[in-house]
C-alpha cells in the first residue's frame, strides 16, 4: 500500500493569505488482485501477532488506554484536511461571485462538525454538511478548534471578535449550511436539497461516516463528483448484501480490510491510500476523472 504523507498546509485563523496553488501529487495505482490478497493477508498475520502480544501483556486500565487513544487521534482533524487541500488542489476562497459560492464541499456524516469548522473558518470553503442529528459549528469551533490554532492566529481572530462580538458566527452562517437528514439512496434520489446539495458541490467527503459511507461512493459515481471516504465502522448485519472475492471465494464483508477492498472494487479509478494520522486512516478516493 503506497503512504503519501502530506506537506504541511495552512491550519489557521482568518484572516488568511491566500495560498499558492498545491500541485495534485501523482495517482496512486489501485493494488492489483493478487496484491489485494497479499494486503489481507499480511494484516491478518499483524492482527494476529498483537492478539498473542497482548494477551502476555498484563492490561492496562481502561483510563490509560483511553487516554493514549485520544492523544494519538486529537489532531486527525486537522491532518486529513491538510491532506485534502493539498490532494484536491483546493484553494481558500476568496471570490464573492455568486458562481463560486454555489460550490461548496459536501460533508457527509460530519457528526458534531469539526472537519466543517475547520474548512469554514480556517480555510475559508463553502461547505454543506449532511447529518440526522444537529450540530452546533459554532460551538464546536470555539471549544474544539480555536484552543488548536496558532496564538497569532487567536489574537488577529480576537482583534476582529473586538469589532464584531458575533465574528465568528456571522462568518459561519455566511459559509455552512447543514441539511439534517440521513444520506442513502432513497434520500438523494427523493429530496430535492440533498440531490441540489450533491450536484452542485464539487467535492464529497466521509471521515468516518459509519452507515453513509458507501452511500457516498455510489453518489460520486452517480453524479460523477470526487469524493473521499475514510471508512471505520462496518456494520456487517446491516449490509448482509456487502459480498467480497478471497481466494477464490465470495465472502460477506465483515472487517474493516474487507471493507475498504470492496468500496476500492467498485471503479478501476479509485485509489487507496494510508492517510498521515492514527486509527483507522485508510482512504478510498477518486478525482472524479
Amino acid at each position: 500500500m503506497a503512504l503519501v504523507v502530506a506537506s504541511e498546509a495552512h491550519d489557521v485563523e482568518l484572516p488568511v493569505e491566500i495560498s499558492q496553488p498545491v500541485e495534485i501529487s501523482q495517482p496512486i495505482i489501485p493494488p492489483r488482485r493478487d496484491e489485494e490478497l497479499s494486503l489481507l493477508q499480511n494484516q491478518k498475520q499483524q492482527q494476529q501477532q498483537q492478539q498473542q502480544r497482548g494477551s502476555r501483556r498484563p492490561r492496562k486500565k481502561s483510563s490509560e488506554r483511553n487516554k493514549r487513544h485520544g492523544a494519538r487521534n486529537q489532531h486527525r482533524h486537522k491532518f486529513f484536511i491538510k491532506w485534502l487541500l493539498k490532494t484536491f488542489n483546493i484553494k481558500e476562497d476568496q471570490s464573492s461571485s455568486q458562481e463560486q459560492q454555489q460550490q461548496h464541499i459536501l460533508d457527509v456524516a460530519g457528526g458534531r462538525g469539526e472537519v466543517s469548522a475547520r474548512l469554514t473558518m480556517c480555510h475559508r470553503q463553502q461547505v454543506i454538511m449532511v447529518d440526522p442529528r444537529p450540530a452546533d459549528i459554532v460551538d464546536c469551533y470555539e471549544r474544539i478548534v480555536l484552543p488548536r490554532i496558532p496564538n497569532k492566529w487567536q489574537a488577529r481572530l480576537e482583534e476582529k471578535r473586538s469589532i464584531n462580538p458575533d465574528f465568528i458566527k456571522d462568518t459561519i452562517k455566511s459559509r455552512f449550511q447543514q441539511l439534517v437528514t440521513t444520506f442513502d439512496e432513497y434520500k438523494f434520489n427523493n429530496n430535492v436539497k440533498l440531490r441540489n446539495a450533491i450536484e452542485d458541490s464539487s467535492l464529497i467527503i466521509g471521515l468516518h461516516a459509519d452507515g453513509a459511507t458507501e452511500a457516498i461512493v455510489d453518489a460520486a459515481l452517480k453524479y460523477n463528483k470526487p469524493f473521499v471516504v475514510v471508512p471505520c465502522c462496518v456494520f456487517p448485519s446491516f449490509f448482509p448484501s456487502r459480498t467480497i472475492l478471497v481466494e477464490s471465494k465470495t465472502v460477506p464483508v465483515r472487517t474493516h480490510e474487507q471493507f475498504c477492498l470492496f468500496l476500492l472494487r467498485k471503479d478501476p479509478r479509485f485509489v487507496m491510500e494510508e492517510l498521515p494520522f492514527d486509527g483507522r486512516n485508510i482512504a478510498i478516493w477518486w478525482d472524479g476523472k
